[in-house]
């Protein structure tokens, strides 16, 4: 598996930074001279590079509440692999039978991200 299919897209990742992500991870996107490359958190990984750069998210780097309140209501997190491979991240309300939010993607970290986003948009987290 390509390193790019293992994190977070490099729009995602550019979008997760304006919504205040800023932990350190494992990769980064980094616009060098000949495009957008990911390079690993070394020790060449400088307060330079920092600034062309965006965390390139793995799924196991990016925390998701278990559980989440809105509108008096409490929704579980819930994650499903499909038989086709793909993920599927949402937050359901099973005694009800319904779902606040879900995304699909055959990236985990892809939906991780996603599911984020959605949770900062909406001041859930």
């Amino acid at each position: 598996m390509k390193i790019e299919e293992k994190v977070t897209s490099r729009e995602l990742s550019e979008r997760m930074v304006k919504l205040g992500w800023d932990y350190e991870t494992e990769r980064y996107w980094y616009e060098g001279y000949s495009g957008w490359h990911i390079i690993s958190n070394s020790v060449y990984y400088t307060a330079t590079v920092k600034e062309k750069s965006f965390s390139a998210s793995d799924a196991i780097e990016i925390e998701l509440p278990y559980r989440i309140k809105r509108d008096d209501k409490w929704y579980d997190l819930w994650i499903i692999k499909h038989i086709d491979n793909s993920w599927i991240i949402s937050y359901a309300n099973d005694a009800e039978r319904k779902t606040l939010k879900s995304f699909n993607n055959k990236n985990l970290s892809e939906v991780f991200g996603k599911m984020w986003c959605y949770l900062k948009e909406n001041r859930l987290i």
